[in-house]
């Protein structure tokens, strides 16, 4: 589980690299969201019923524990000179 979640922050870091533009905050914070659903829904499946990793759970476990990187903004496109 620490390896999977170790692979997620680097691709998620790898993610708000490329596209972390001034303007893509949101879109940003939406993709950190469904990552974190996918990544819970592929946790629920490892046991035989998903009532082991409930929602409660899963975000003790992101506050506490497991905690993904916030979106931000990496590049300014007012910093750009002509």
């Amino acid at each position: 589980m620490f390896d999977q979640f170790k692979m997620l922050v680097r691709k998620l870091d790898g993610h708000y690299a490329y596209y972390g533009i001034t303007g893509n905050g949101w879109c940003l914070a939406q993709v950190r969201t469904g990552t974190q659903k996918l990544w819970r829904k592929w946790l629920a499946r490892r046991s035989r019923t998903s009532a082991d990793l409930t929602w409660e759970r899963m975000n003790r476990f992101l506050k506490e524990t497991f905690v993904f990187p916030s979106a931000r903004v990496v590049h300014s496109i007012y910093g750009v000179k002509p």
